[in-house]
C-alpha cells in the first residue's frame, strides 16, 4: 500500500470492506428470511388449512359427537392463525428478504465502484463515491432490521464454503487491474 496523498489504495480496500460486510449482513438476512417462511408454514398456512377442512368435515356432518370436537379445533386453529398474521409473523420474511436484497445491491455498486467506475474518476470523485456508498452503508444499518448470531453464523459458513465466488475470479490474478 502506497503511502502517497494521491493513493487511492484506501479507497479501494474500503470499497472491498464495505462489499464484505454487504455480503454478510445480505446472507445472514436471507437466512432469518428463511426461517421467518418454514415458521409461517407452521404458524399460518398449517393452522389455516388445518381448520378449513376441520370447517369442511363439520359442514358434512358425520358425527354429533366428533363434530363439536372438530369444530373446537377448528376455531382454536384459525384463532391461532389470526393471531400469528395479526402480529405480523407474514411480514417478517419480506422485511428480512427486502434488507438482503438492498445490501446485495450496496455489495455490487462497492463492487463495481473500485473495479470498473474508480479509473474514469479523478480521485476527489472517488473519494466522494466511497463516502456516498460508506453513508449508504451505515444508513442501512441502522435502518433495516437486526439480525442475530445464529443467522450470522449460518452465513458465515455458507461464505466462506465459497458459495459467493464467481466462477471467472478463480483464473485471474487478484488486484492486476487494479495496477
Amino acid at each position: 500500500m502506497e503511502n502517497k496523498p494521491d493513493s487511492t489504495s484506501h479507497l479501494v480496500e474500503a470499497c472491498k470492506t464495505i462489499e464484505e460486510n454487504c455480503l454478510y449482513n445480505a446472507q445472514a438476512h436471507f437466512e432469518i428470511a428463511a426461517r421467518a417462511r418454514r415458521l409461517n408454514i407452521f404458524l399460518l398456512i398449517a393452522p389455516a388449512a388445518l381448520a378449513g377442512l376441520g370447517g369442511l368435515f363439520v359442514s358434512l356432518d358425520l358425527c354429533a359427537v366428533a363434530n363439536k370436537a372438530i369444530g373446537a379445533l377448528t376455531a382454536i386453529l384459525g384463532a391461532a392463525a389470526t393471531v400469528s398474521a395479526s402480529l405480523g409473523a407474514d411480514r417478517r420474511e419480506d422485511r428480512h428478504n427486502q434488507a438482503a436484497n438492498l445490501f446485495t445491491a450496496l455489495r455490487h455498486e462497492s463492487r463495481a465502484l473500485y473495479e470498473a467506475y474508480a479509473s474514469g474518476l479523478s480521485r476527489d470523485a472517488f473519494v466522494a463515491e466511497v463516502r456516498r456508498i460508506s453513508d449508504r452503508y451505515n444508513t442501512l444499518v441502522q435502518a433495516l432490521p437486526p439480525t442475530d448470531e445464529c443467522a450470522f453464523e449460518r452465513a458465515k459458513r455458507k461464505i466462506k464454503s465459497g458459495r459467493f465466488l464467481t466462477d471467472f475470479r478463480e483464473h485471474r490474478e487478484p488486484d492486476k487491474e487494479l495496477e
